[in-house]
């Protein structure tokens, strides 16, 4: 009676370290679905997540936050990029400040339209969705902040759908010296001298 007894207990041991495996496990790769590191969780990451959704904030001038059914999930504007605000690597880059304002000024707090490019990769390197981005007005986000100077044209990899019309943008903000193409816009800050 005692064997028995001692080999439940041992048996008992070992389906519990399984169970806690198991679980561990499970935690594991159900943070690893997180999308943003903001605790939520994202589900499946092959699902296509376009259509209307609310965006919860603005990152920089060229990524935000999208509230997809209750997870925070990282959206990256196609066809663009900005001055960098955010890499901890890098200074601030001139004119990053004013295009994440510029950015926020126009999506913030509303609901945005997010379309994929069907020549494109779903997901950068980093995770987030690469999107088009309209406002309700059918606005194009991205053509927008390249026509208006805060952004630059940018391909990623291969041409994109709409690649003519920002680059067309591009050269006309470079033309007509809008936001980071201003004269001085850029220019180097005189230093102070103690």
């Amino acid at each position: 009676m005692w064997h028995h007894a001692a080999t439940m207990r041992t048996a008992k041991r070992i389906a519990l370290s399984v169970l806690i495996v198991f679980v561990a496990a499970a935690s594991f790769w159900a943070g690893r679905a997180s999308v943003g590191g903001h605790g939520r969780q994202a589900g499946d990451l092959t699902a296509r997540i376009e259509g209307a959704r609310d965006v919860v904030r603005t990152v920089d001038g060229d990524t935000f936050i999208v509230d997809d059914a209750g997870a925070n999930v990282r959206v990256r504007i196609m066809g663009i990029n900005t001055p960098e605000t955010k890499d901890p690597r890098k200074p601030v880059e001139c004119f990053g400040r004013e295009a994440s304002a510029r950015l926020h000024e126009l999506i913030d707090g509303k609901t945005v339209r997010l379309t994929a490019d069907p020549g494109q990769d779903d997901r950068d390197r980093y995770g987030r969705l690469v999107r088009y981005v309209a406002l309700p007005d059918g606005t194009d986000v991205g053509l927008a902040m390249v026509r208006d100077g805060y952004a630059y044209e940018y391909t990623y990899r291969s041409a994109y759908a709409r690649q003519a019309q920002y680059r067309a943008a591009q050269e006309e903000a470079r033309r007509e010296k809008r936001g980071l193409w201003a004269d001085g816009a850029c220019a180097p800050r005189p230093t102070r001298r103690h």
